[in-house]
């Protein structure tokens, strides 16, 4: 059987990137929404109302973006990583009463 081993230092380096990467996704996108308020009232007729249409509906995929990803973080951190040391612990504990 092969060999399996969980690097808890990569996973913690993993959660680290994607929180960095998700808070310059939410800047990025505060950025545009700071640009679309700027020019929602300016551009009018047909093809600026749909081209506001398109730019708020990728805002709105940004929150659930961001909510998508807090959430494997999150999963990331409190279940995978804690989890996986915790069952090591557990496992060398019992190898050790069978020696």
């Amino acid at each position: 059987m092969a060999r399996q081993t969980v690097d808890t230092g990569q996973i913690e380096a993993v959660v680290q990137k994607l929180t960095r990467a998700d808070a310059a996704m939410d800047s990025a996108l505060d950025t545009l929404k700071g640009k679309v308020r700027q020019v929602e009232n300016t551009w009018g007729g047909q093809a600026g109302e749909q081209a506001m249409t398109e730019l708020y509906r990728i805002l709105q995929y940004g929150e659930a973006r961001s909510t998508v990803l807090q959430n494997y973080i999150n999963l990331l951190r409190q279940q995978v990583n804690p989890s996986y040391e915790g069952a090591e612990e557990i496992n060398r504990s019992l190898a050790d009463r069978f020696k």
